[in-house]
This record gives C-alpha cells, sequence and structure tokens, in this order.
C-alpha cells in the first residue's frame, strides 16, 4: 500500500481541525469550569470576544465546546444571571450569532434553552418575546434548516400553552399547509399545550383527508413523515386523539396493539410505566 501525501495531508489537516483548543482562550475559563452567582458585563465581553475571535480563526470546534460547556454551566446553575438587560443583551448576541455561523445553531440554542430552563417567569416571557421577533426573519431566510428546527425547539421552550399557540399561528400564516415542517410541528407539540396540540392534530388530519384516497392515504401514513409529529401527539395528548390517529396504535378489537403501524410506541409507553 502506498500513501498520496497530499491526500494524507488533507485527512491531518481535517483531523486537526476538528479537535478544540480550550488551552488557548483562559479569559473564560470561569464562565467554562467555574462557579459565577452574578453574570457580570466582563463575562458578557469575555463570552464574545472569545467567539468573535473563534470564528475569525475558523476554529468551529471549539466554539462548539466553549458553547456546550457554558449550557452544562447554566443548566447546573453554576452561572446566575440577575442582570436581565444584560441576559437580553446576551440572548440577542446569540441569535444573531446563528445568522453569521449556522453550524453552531444547535449548541447556541441549546445555551439559550438551558437559560429558559433556569429562569423565573417573568425573564422566560422577555427571552421568550426576544426570540418571537426573530420569527419572520428565520422563515424568509433559514426555512426548512436545522437553524429553523431548533429556534422553534428553544422558542417553544421558551413559551407557555398561550404562547405556543401564538407561534403555531405566526408559523403557519407563513407557510402553505402542505410546506408545514414535520420537525417544526413536532416540536411545538407540548404536554400543556392542548390547543396547540389540536390545531396540530387537525392540520394532520385535514392533509391526509384532502388526499385524493384517504382511506389509503392513513393506511401509509405511519411510514410518511408524519410518524414523527402523530406519535408524539400520542404520547403529549396521553392517547386523547382522534380515531383515525387512534387507530395507528391500539385495533378497535380487544385494546389490540397495532404493531405493523405505530403500535412499538404504545408498547414502550406501557413498559416504561
Amino acid at each position: 500500500m502506498s500513501f498520496n501525501d497530499s491526500k494524507f495531508q488533507i485527512y491531518k489537516g481535517f483531523e486537526i481541525q476538528k479537535q478544540a483548543h480550550l488551552d488557548r482562550y483562559p479569559a473564560i475559563k470561569t464562565l467554562t469550569k467555574g462557579h459565577i452567582s452574578q453574570f457580570l458585563f466582563e463575562d458578557y465581553t469575555a463570552l464574545r470576544e472569545t467567539i468573535i475571535n473563534l470564528l475569525a480563526e475558523s476554529d468551529i470546534p471549539t466554539a462548539k465546546a466553549i458553547l456546550s460547556m457554558v449550557k452544562n454551566q447554566v443548566k447546573n446553575k453554576n452561572i446566575k444571571f440577575k442582570d436581565n438587560k444584560l441576559l437580553i443583551s446576551l440572548m440577542l448576541f446569540l441569535i444573531k450569532l446563528t445568522y453569521v455561523k449556522p453550524v453552531l445553531s444547535m449548541h447556541i440554542y441549546k445555551v439559550i434553552s438551558a437559560t429558559v430552563s433556569t429562569a423565573i417567569p417573568a425573564v422566560r416571557h422577555k427571552i421568550w418575546s426576544t426570540l418571537f421577533a426573530e420569527l419572520d426573519y428565520i422563515e424568509d431566510n433559514f426555512s426548512d434548516t436545522d437553524l429553523e428546527v431548533w429556534y422553534f425547539y428553544a422558542l417553544a421552550k421558551a413559551g407557555t400553552s398561550k404562547e405556543i399557540s401564538k407561534i403555531f399561528s405566526a408559523y403557519k400564516k407563513k407557510k402553505k399547509q402542505t410546506d408545514l415542517s414535520v420537525l417544526v410541528l413536532t416540536v411545538l407539540l407540548k404536554q400543556h399545550s392542548r390547543q396547540t396540540n389540536k390545531r396540530i392534530e387537525t392540520e394532520i388530519t385535514s392533509i391526509a383527508n384532502s388526499s385524493s384516497n384517504p382511506d389509503q392515504y392513513w393506511e401509509r401514513i405511519s411510514q410518511s413523515k408524519w410518524w414523527l409529529p402523530i406519535s408524539k401527539l400520542w404520547i403529549v395528548n396521553e392517547r386523547s386523539v382522534s380515531n383515525n390517529i387512534s387507530k395507528l396504535f391500539i385495533s378497535n378489537h380487544g385494546n389490540k396493539i397495532q404493531w405493523d403501524k405505530l403500535g412499538i410506541i404504545e408498547f414502550l409507553l406501557r413498559n416504561n410505566n
């Protein structure tokens, strides 16, 4: 066997590029490993400047690593936010950052989601409002991308039941019925958002019933892209769904699991209880 030296160098370069270089950024060590009882402006600028420098150097692996560590710090309450204006400034910076580097969208929106999960209701609402203001821009520029899905994931996590219904209304207004993303619908389905859950169920039912052969469509829907939101509907609605969807899980005769359709979901639920 022989190696092509140029290809080998590209391979080696790729491997090196995948590594994170956290040791080069001691200025944010407290943010990634320490305990911050109050997130200050100095912490904000240190994080901001570090991320900007990483992007200038195209060091995406280190940026991802730092964002993941900050997410864990926030989630574990090792970073606490007491200045709401500073927190919203951080949220805006992170949101705008996804537009510059969409490849970081998952890591960024996980930081935002972790912040939401530890915030009091009033602060959660401010974060939600900040996110919601970006909906039109995201739909106009990042529709059908991973960024769109992670955005709606964080937005739904921050929202109350009423706010999630508002999200769905705004999203539907931007889309044709046939263009609704099953991934977006899935992240909008929440256990305590029955109004939105019902509206999404109605959309799915309407699409199925408007097909040229509805009976055949329902027979095959469990093998289509709709299996994901339908499965989550079954779970978050605690099995309270329309008859057409119910028959995908359990038959009308003897409470029999429909193995050939979506019955495996019901089986897992029963064995998990």
